[in-house]
């Protein structure tokens, strides 16, 4: 089984986020996804509290098969990618895993603790982003453990989160549980 590994902030998550894992299980790159969101102790201008978007994650994936929500990196310590990725590969031994993340950050990969012995020991799908040249992406690594994969959305949680500042409505771009969540629990407001 091919398992994929969805990190991120989700602040909030939005349906470019469902769409892109949808896209990859339809396809079959992978078989199952796991959503990690990020813990208390990741640092991030504007970051609203775990429980709130741990809250909007359920609501939106509630209903799709195969995706399912894991708040192993909500800790009092930090939690680093590799870990991550090592408490799943201890879970599912005989699975490939793949850790998906956005090319803005492969582009700084290289500054992540432990980002060799990640490209050793596990496999990334990297999604496209902003324009971002393909072949100038993989030059950053050039190995096999990398599959590219064009991005079916340009959503962007900090465009949802501008769109929320603006008084503009958002509910086209977020599940309406979400939408309604956001509005109910005052959250991204300056």
């Amino acid at each position: 089984m091919k398992i994929g590994i969805y990190g991120g902030s989700f602040n909030p998550p939005h349906n470019g986020h469902k769409d892109i894992l949808k896209t990859l299980l339809n396809c079959g790159v992978v078989d199952k996804v796991y959503i990690v969101p990020t813990g208390r102790n990741y640092v991030k201008p504007g970051l609203e509290k775990f429980e709130h978007r741990r809250n909007m994650l359920d609501l939106c994936f509630e209903n799709e098969r195969n995706i399912e929500i894991v708040d192993i990196e909500d800790r009092d310590t930090q939690v680093y990618t590799y870990m991550t990725l090592d408490y799943f590969r201890e879970r599912n031994s005989k699975d490939a895993i793949y850790f998906i993340m956005g090319s803005d950050n492969l582009k700084t990969f290289k500054s992540w603790k432990e980002y060799k012995y990640m490209i050793d020991n596990y496999n990334f799908i990297v999604i496209i982003r902003d324009n971002d040249n393909v072949e100038e992406l993989k030059e950053i690594f050039n190995s096999d453990k990398f599959v590219f994969f064009e991005n079916v959305s340009k959503l962007s949680s900090s465009f949802v989160r501008e769109e929320l500042n603006n008084n503009q409505n958002i509910e086209s771009y977020l599940d309406k549980k979400v939408a309604n969540y956001i509005k109910e629990n005052n959250l991204y407001k300056e």
